[in-house]
């Protein structure tokens, strides 16, 4: 607790409990699936944090995610797709790092709501659904780049990419693996982007960031367990559920 009192982290002891359990329920999910934390974190944390907060908060958080996952799955990473997304994934995080910084937040939250809404629905409706038929390797172009705008906006590009890359890869392993590596990037890009901005290396931040770290990592292997149980329909069922509901929660704030 003494630990705890000599951080920054602007939040109230209510807040940060929350906080605790956001991290958990998020990373619970990085364990399982290799994506899809911040989707359930931003969605969460923005209740009690401005969203440029936030997105900066999820970067230290993401980092840690990304590391822990690269370090354990790199032999599975499929080279080629990983560099072919990077070169699109990099003009997308550009421009949504600007419109992050110019933009309003009532909007900002509105597109995160409608986002995070949309994928909760694509997880109920897709649960049962056999592996995705391929398809042609120039969609990483648009894909690759509306996954950078959504990292840069709200560090959620992880299912965009996803959707590509389960078009391209047989093997779950290699698409765990490969979406871990490119947030792993995504996540070093931001924080040069947002450290240029002024908006990262707070007291706030980093305080925040050493107090949430161990119950990510909790999370984290947690996840990794329920990934030897749980079935891939059951998750999806519970994932949707979860997003549809963080994104509902978000409509007081975006008409309030």
């Amino acid at each position: 607790m003494e630990f705890l009192s000599s951080l920054q982290l602007g939040l109230s002891p209510a807040e940060f409990a929350y906080a605790l359990l956001a991290c958990l329920i998020a990373y619970i999910v990085l364990g399982v699936t290799g994506f899809g934390s911040s989707l359930v974190l931003v969605a969460c944390l923005v209740q009690i944090l401005p969203i440029q907060e936030v997105v900066a908060q999820v970067v230290f958080l993401d980092l840690f995610g990304a590391l822990y996952l690269g370090t354990k799955n790199f032999s599975d990473i499929d080279k080629k797709e990983f560099s072919w997304l990077l070169i699109f994934n990099a003009i997308g995080l550009v421009i949504g790092l600007t419109l992050l910084i110019k933009a309003p937040e009532k909007p900002l939250l509105a597109v995160l709501a409608v986002f995070v809404l949309f994928n909760g629905i694509s997880m109920l409706v897709q649960r049962n659904a056999g592996h995705p038929k391929p398809f042609s390797r120039w969609w990483g172009a648009p894909l690759g780049v509306s996954g950078g705008v959504f990292s840069a906006l709200y560090g959620t590009g992880g299912p965009i990419f996803v959707v590509y890359l389960t078009h391209r890869l047989e093997s779950f392993k290699q698409v765990r693996a490969t979406i871990a590596a490119i947030i792993f990037t995504n996540v070093f890009s931001r924080a040069v982007l947002l450290s240029i901005a002024g908006l990262l290396l707070t007291g706030e931040n980093i305080g925040r960031s050493l107090a949430l770290i161990p119950i990510c990592y909790v999370g984290l292997r947690l996840g990794s367990r329920m990934q030897k149980t749980i079935t891939p329909q059951g998750f999806k069922a519970i994932f949707g559920i979860l997003l549809i509901a963080a994104a509902l929660a978000l409509v007081p704030k975006i008409i309030g």
